[in-house]
Parts: structure tokens; C-alpha cells; sequence
């Protein structure tokens, strides 16, 4: 009987060594948003997408280009600048503008191709969503993965008062 028990658990030793090589531990809790692999037994080649997940902790992250001319503001100054999200499929007269911070900004811009004419030097930006669903009529409509939005990115405050007073300002400086 005790060979019996100590046969088992030497098995199940094995087997779980086994199992533990084929087994994929993601890092972080999180939604699944792509699992590119279709059907059961296929096998995985080297550095190919396995499963592209959401982490639950860091929150939502929206992922843009702004092109280099637009850009020299940001590059001045330091990160986690305000940003207005207005997603293609919540038109924001309807549902709320979804905010967001400036959480990355490539160091390296990139050539962009465009529908006519030559390519644009852009850069790629990350903003982390403050949110992760458009509400609407109480509703809470989770965001999807891919969804086109536009971002606009916050490069200063100004008061109302500041208008009113800026020409007054530039007088006095002798700017015109």
C-alpha cells in the first residue's frame, strides 16, 4: 500500500513538471483582447503573439501618432499633459468627452504614410484613460480594443480673463 502512495505522488510530480512546460502565466489579471491562435495542438513559433491582454491594474492606454510639427510642445515640456479622447463611435455631442494623461511619447519619430503626397514625420503617444467605458444615459459602455478616436492633447490653460488681457499685455510689452 505504501509503495502504491509513494508511486502516485512520484507521477503526479512527473506530471505536474509536465503540465508546468506548457503552461502560459500571464504577469498581470486582465481582458483577453486578441488570441491570434485558432485551434487546439498548433504550435507556437518564436516571439509570435500568443495572446494580447489589458491589464486590469494599469487601466486602459490609447495608442497614437502626432506629427512631428505638432509636437515641439510636448518635447519642451514634461509628460502627463491633459488629453480630450473623442471616440469615431460616441460622437461627443451625444456622450461625454473621455480624458485622459500623456503617459508616453516615442523619442524617435517615424515616416507616415499618407493617402496622397509624401510620408509625415510623426511620433508615437501613449495617453492612459482616466475611464474605461463612454457613459451615456447611465450607462456605462466599455471601450473596445482598436477603436478609432481622436485625441487632443492640452498644451496649456488659459482663463477667460487671460484673452481680455492679452492685447493690454502685448501693448504694454510693445509686442504688436
Amino acid at each position: 500500500m505504501r509503495a502504491e502512495i509513494d508511486l502516485d505522488r512520484s507521477q503526479n510530480a512527473f506530471l505536474t513538471r509536465q503540465l508546468s512546460r506548457y503552461i502560459i502565466k500571464a504577469n498581470s489579471d486582465g481582458t483577453i483582447f486578441e488570441l491570434p491562435i485558432d485551434r487546439e495542438g498548433a504550435v507556437v513559433q518564436p516571439k509570435q503573439l500568443i495572446a494580447e491582454i489589458a491589464s486590469n491594474v494599469n487601466g486602459l492606454v490609447f495608442k497614437g501618432e502626432i506629427a512631428a510639427t505638432q509636437s515641439e510642445s510636448l518635447r519642451s515640456t514634461r509628460l502627463q499633459k491633459d488629453v480630450k479622447l473623442k471616440f469615431d463611435e460616441f460622437p461627443f455631442e451625444s456622450y461625454d468627452v473621455v480624458k485622459g494623461k500623456l503617459a508616453w511619447m516615442a523619442p524617435n519619430s517615424k515616416l507616415t504614410p499618407v493617402a496622397q503626397g509624401t510620408p509625415i514625420a510623426s511620433y508615437d503617444i501613449e495617453v492612459k484613460l482616466g475611464q474605461s467605458c463612454v457613459k451615456h444615459e447611465g450607462n456605462c459602455i466599455p471601450f473596445k480594443s482598436g477603436q478609432p478616436a481622436t485625441a487632443e492633447i492640452v498644451i496649456r490653460n488659459r482663463r477667460v480673463i487671460d484673452f481680455i488681457l492679452d492685447p493690454f499685455t502685448k501693448l504694454r510689452d510693445g509686442n504688436n
